[in-house]
C-alpha cells in the first residue's frame, strides 16, 4: 500500500471522528433546545459531508489512475514503528455485561461476536482498505486476520484504532457501548 493511499485513509478516519463529535454536539444542542446552535452544527455537518465526499473521490481517482503504476514502479515496504507498551480494551454493554480479555485483539473480536458479525458486515466498515469482517479471507500479505465463528476479522490495528472502530459500530447501531483502553 502506498503512502498516499494510507494518508487519504487517515484523513477519512479523522473526518469520521470529527463527524461523530459533531453529531454528539448537535444532539446535545437539540436536546437542550439550543436550536440555533443545532442548526449551525447541522450546517457544519453538511459541509463536512461534502468534504468527505471529495476525499472519497480523491481516493477513487488515486486508486484508478495511479495505484498500479505506484505499486509496480515504486514498491514500498511497510515498516513497523517502535512499539508502545501493550494495552488492552474493556467494552461494557448497556445490559452491564462486559468483555475484557487478555489482549486488545481478543477483546475486539469477542465484542464484535457479541454485537453480531452479520450486523457489522452490513455496515461495510473497512480497515486498512479491507472489510472489517468477512466470510472470506482477504489473504493480505501483511495485515493480520483472525477467524471466529465463520467470519474473518481484520485485527491489524492499534488498540486506539480498535477502540475507535468499536465506537463507530456502537454509534451506527445505537448500542451505547462504553469502550476504554486499559
Amino acid at each position: 500500500m502506498d503512502n498516499i493511499k494510507v494518508s487519504l485513509e487517515a484523513v477519512k478516519n479523522e473526518i469520521d471522528k470529527y463527524a461523530r463529535d459533531l453529531i454528539n454536539k448537535g444532539k446535545n444542542a437539540f436536546d437542550e433546545s439550543r436550536f440555533e446552535d443545532a442548526s449551525k452544527l447541522s450546517d457544519q455537518g453538511k459541509k463536512l459531508q461534502d468534504f468527505s465526499k471529495k476525499v472519497d473521490g480523491l481516493s477513487v481517482d488515486w486508486k484508478r489512475n495511479f495505484n498500479n503504476v505506484i505499486e509496480h514502479h515504486f514498491p514500498t515496504r511497510i515498516t513497523s514503528s517502535p512499539k508502545s507498551p501493550r494495552t488492552g480494551l474493556s467494552v461494557t454493554f448497556p445490559d452491564g455485561s462486559f468483555v475484557c480479555d487478555k489482549t486488545g485483539a481478543s477483546t475486539f473480536m469477542e465484542s464484535l461476536y457479541k454485537i453480531g458479525f452479520s450486523k457489522i458486515e452490513d455496515l461495510n466498515i473497512r480497515v486498512r482498505n479491507l472489510p472489517l469482517v468477512s466470510k472470506s479471507k482477504n489473504n493480505h500479505p501483511i495485515y493480520q486476520e483472525h477467524y471466529l465463528n465463520g467470519y474473518w476479522i481484520v485485527t491489524h490495528t492499534s488498540t486506539a484504532e480498535k477502540k475507535n472502530t468499536l465506537e463507530i459500530i456502537s454509534e451506527k447501531l445505537q448500542l451505547y457501548l462504553d469502550v476504554q483502553i486499559v
